[in-house]
Formats: C-alpha cells, structure tokens, sequence
C-alpha cells in the first residue's frame, strides 16, 4: 500500500504552475466559445504574464477589427485594437467602471467573488464609421486571497438595449448593484494616484 501512496504522491500532485496551465486552457475554451456562440469579442487577459487573448465572432467582423472564428495574442492586458473603436467618454468610463467593481472585490470574501461580474453599454465604432451600442461585460475569473486578480474575462456583445446602466450582477442569484459614483480620489490612495 506504500508504494500505491507514493505513486499517487507523485502522479496526482501538481505545482501550482501546472494547476494553473490547466485553469487558463479551460478559460480560453470558454472565452472561444462565447465568441462563435454570441458572435462577440472575447479577451482572456492573464495579469501576470502580461498577455490576453482575443477570440472573434460576428462582432468582429462589424467593428473591422478580426475576422469571425480568427483569434490572436497580444503581449498587453491593453487590447487597444478595440479601445480605439470606444467612444472616447464611453472608454473613459468604461475604465473608472472597472476600478470601481475591483474596489468592490476587494470587500467580499474571495469564495464569492466568482460570483459576481460588470455590465456596461458603451459606444463602439463600426466599419461605416458608425457608432453602434455595445454590451460590455466583465468577469474576474481567478483571483488570489490577498485580492490580486489573475484572469480576467472581457465580452463585447452588440446589444440593441441602451437602457442598462453599468452595474455589478451577481450571477448565483441574480441580484444587481449600482455602481456607487465615486471619483478615481476615492478610490485610489494618493501613492496610486501618483
């Protein structure tokens, strides 16, 4: 019986490297699969490494910013191609929203976090040159105990309903949270700010 404890030691311990490797080969399955199905753009960005990846459906296509069913990686969490097709007020906002739902985070217990994500509408233009309503959502989708966040998950979905404004939904049980409307000062320290 020894030897089957041991073997089992070895073959069903992993690092916490490979662990992860396998969380991110399951995200980037899901993140593709929210492209075809929902014809949007879905971004994986890994914080740690730096490096998001972006999957296309319909939506891309629209936009003139990939081709449905392509992908691609970028060495940035910043997936500017589609930060430049955002109404300027609409990035602006769509930026401070983001820092206020990870303030948010921050504040529940790290077992609910998955919980919950962000929904904005905001403006994006198309090939026309056209601004056209679009859904943004946002999910953190592995974070770490002391509150950094590891994976994060961006859709971007054309959406014909303007009337939604950005809130925080938690999606076990349906609840919805206002943003509270706090300034970058309250919610930055003034070493962060700097």
């Amino acid at each position: 019986m020894d030897i089957v404890n041991k073997l089992n030691d070895e073959l069903l311990t992993f690092t916490e490297e490979q662990q992860f490797s396998d969380k991110l080969n399951e995200c980037k399955l899901i993140a593709s699969t929210y492209a075809l199905i929902e014809n949007s753009i879905a971004v994986l960005s890994d914080m740690k490494t730096n490096t998001s990846y972006i999957y296309y459906g319909g939506m891309a296509e629209k936009l003139g910013v990939g081709i449905r069913g392509g992908n691609k990686v970028l060495y940035s969490i910043w997936e500017e191609e589609i930060f430049n097709r955002i109404h300027p007020d609409d990035l602006l906002e769509k930026h401070l929203q983001e820092l206020r739902f990870l303030d948010f985070l921050r504040n529940i217990p790290e077992k609910e976090r998955a919980d919950y994500h962000i929904a904005s509408h905001i403006r994006m233009r198309d090939t026309d040159d056209q601004y056209v309503r679009a859904l943004h959502r946002m999910f953190y989708i592995a974070s770490h105990s002391n509150g950094s966040i590891r994976l994060s998950l961006c859709l971007y979905n054309l959406s014909a309903d303007p009337s939604l404004n950005s809130v925080i939904i938690n999606s076990a049980d349906g609840q919805t949270l206002e943003l509270q409307n706090q300034t970058c000062n309250e919610i930055l320290s003034a070493r962060e700010i700097e």
